[in-house]
């Protein structure tokens, strides 16, 4: 699951950069309120994206568990045959 973190911080990394670039440069008394807004924004970007990832993470196992089985049904299948075969 290293790819779907790596996913994440790479879907966060823009909101980081631009909240970590207005705490630098126009942070002040003044420009509190607008970074709490944007603070609060983030929180619900990384709500959505988690959600998403939950999501992906349930169907791509739903995924593999169906590849899976539809694998061991053909392998028994092959076997089933072999063993016809050697009748």
């Amino acid at each position: 699951m290293d790819a779907m973190r790596d996913k994440r911080e790479a879907l966060l990394k823009p909101h980081e950069d631009k909240l970590n670039e207005f705490r630098k440069k126009q942070l002040n008394h003044d420009t509190e309120y607008e970074f709490a807004q944007m603070m609060a924004q983030y929180g619900e970007i990384v709500k959505n994206i988690d959600k998403d990832m939950a999501a992906y993470e349930v169907e791509y196992k739903a995924d593999l568990e169906a590849k899976r089985l539809a694998r061991r049904q053909m392998r028994l299948k092959q076997a089933e045959e072999r063993k016809k075969e050697t009748e």
